[in-house]
């Protein structure tokens, strides 16, 4: 518990200390506070007689540490004393009274601290940029300081991609006696760099530069974001420890091979620019974790992308792709998988959804969507039966999922599911009647037509609730759509001759 009073032994040297006679003078004015219960005197007058003998440092230690004793003692009284009062709540009222009130007290002291807390800006609920004494620093939630992200003498709080942007600070080092002149002083010598840098939620700083010219052995990081720029500079990829590079919101149409040459590059940002290509070199990034293209004019992308084995964050946005190479199946570190924004779903994402089973894809199309658009649009049936599988694992107590989900199980080689998903549906639903087209067909692709059957002769020249046309022409339409499909059973002829008009 004497770690908790820190902060005042802190205060407590940063104050002025009067002038002293002597070294046992201020011991025995030190020794009176103790005996009054202030404290905060004793321990002010015990450092004071340290600053007049250094030698009795020893001594000073052990009275100061008896005066935290002395306070423990009264923090350990006065939770026994809560304690007591607590015991007591049953007994009287009087007693309860005091609790509730103790209560209110503890509530709004917690009040103002959460309302502090939301003062301030937290980055992904984790960090926020805190100031003391003209030093600044990042608090985690609990108000805690984040020794890793060290002290700053300018610094941005951190953007959307995690970074900020400072001059850090290179020393803090605290000066409290001054044995020449027997006074007490806090001096806090503090060196900053004028160098940029950008930091990380890590604690890794990268030497920093806006200038596309300049060319240092040590930059790791350029950011040329919304500099209008129509091409790059040689100069650029001359520096080949970079590691971070953002070109961002400029007019490129077109990379040149040079982008190989920076081997080192963990973070490229090519968003909002008018790239329809990339050149081959780009894919030889090994090290590369975070690439961004949101927003250009891509159509595809080459099979040599499933090259950036280390890559974790794929950002293609507002991108004109409509399918992916297969090869990005190979990325088994990528954690995130943006596709968000673009002209239409992509035809093979269930593909690679069932490749890389642990990457978030981000994308505008729900499942339900994806899965009608397979199909209607693309007539891609196994991905639309993936997609939809995903639609009933989420809601499963939707009765037009689990139809639609025996409608696509047909055209999968999948009657047995057909029957079981139309069952479904009439469990959930048994108004849902029409669903029994799905099941006459699961039964037929299953070989059992007996059980096709009945339900065919059932419905012969009928209708279904809500549907104007016969069951006999939906019968027959549905089996002409297998059929476009290349799906064919020798039974589908018993069906036509069952309803031939």
């Amino acid at each position: 518990m004497k770690t908790s009073f820190v902060f005042v032994l802190f205060i407590l040297l940063v104050l002025p200390a009067q002038a002293q006679n002597n070294y046992t003078q201020a011991i025995q004015q030190g020794d009176a506070a103790l005996r009054r219960g202030e404290y905060k005197t004793a321990i002010k007058k015990y450092f004071a007689a340290e600053g007049f003998d250094p030698s009795k440092k020893a001594v000073v230690q052990r009275k100061v540490e008896v005066a935290f004793d002395k306070i423990e003692a009264l923090q350990v009284e006065a939770e026994r004393a809560l304690d007591q009062v607590k015991a007591e709540q049953e007994k009287t009222q009087k007693a309860l009274t005091q609790v509730q009130e103790e209560q209110e007290k503890t509530k709004q002291a917690l009040d103002k601290a959460n309302k502090l807390l939301k003062m301030f800006y937290f980055y992904a609920d984790r960090f926020a940029l805190a100031n003391l004494d003209g030093l600044y620093y990042f608090i985690d939630k609990n108000g805690n300081r984040v020794q890793k992200l060290g002290h700053w003498g300018s610094v941005t709080q951190f953007d959307n991609d995690g970074f900020a942007y400072g001059s850090p600070c290179k020393s803090d080092t605290v000066a409290t006696f001054d044995p020449d002149t027997y006074t007490e002083h806090v001096r806090i010598y503090r060196e900053f760099t004028n160098d940029l840098y950008v930091l990380d939620t890590t604690g890794r700083t990268y030497l920093f530069s806006t200038d596309s010219l300049e060319k240092q052995s040590d930059i790791a990081a350029i950011k040329l974001s919304d500099a209008r720029l129509g091409t790059l500079p040689d100069s650029l990829f001359d520096n080949l420890n970079l590691e971070l590079l953002w070109l961002d919101d400029n007019k490129l149409e077109s990379l040149p091979p040079q982008i190989g040459k920076l081997k080192n590059l963990k973070w490229l940002d090519l968003s909002n620019n008018k790239l329809t290509t990339l050149p081959v070199e780009i894919w030889d990034l090994e090290n590369l974790k975070v690439l961004i293209l949101a927003n250009n004019e891509l159509a595809e992308l080459p099979k040599e992308i499933g090259n950036l084995n280390k890559l974790e964050v794929l950002n293609l946005s507002g991108t004109h792709l409509v399918t992916f190479p297969e090869e990005l199946g190979n990325l088994k570190n990528l954690k995130i998988l943006d596709v968000a924004t673009g002209i239409s779903p992509l035809h093979n994402l269930a593909t690679i959804e069932q490749l890389l089973p642990n990457c978030k894809i981000i994308t505008d199309f729900d499942d339900g969507d994806m899965s009608l658009f397979l199909e209607e649009m693309s007539h891609d049936y196994p991905q639309a039966f993936y997609f939809q599988k995903k639609v009933v694992n989420q809601y499963s107590t939707i009765d037009r999922h689990w139809f639609r989900l025996s409608w696509l199980a047909l055209f999968v080689n999948k009657p047995e599911e057909a029957i079981q998903a139309a069952q479904k549906t009439l469990g959930l639903n048994p108004q849902a009647l029409s669903v029994e087209t799905n099941l006459a067909l699961g039964y037929l692709l299953n070989n059992q037509w007996p059980e096709a059957e009945k339900i065919y002769l059932k419905w012969k020249g009928k209708t279904f609730p809500n549907d104007k046309r016969t069951c006999d022409t939906i019968f027959l339409k549905d089996i002409a759509k297998l059929e476009a499909a290349n799906i064919s059973h020798p039974d589908f002829e018993k069906v036509k001759q069952l309803f031939k008009k």
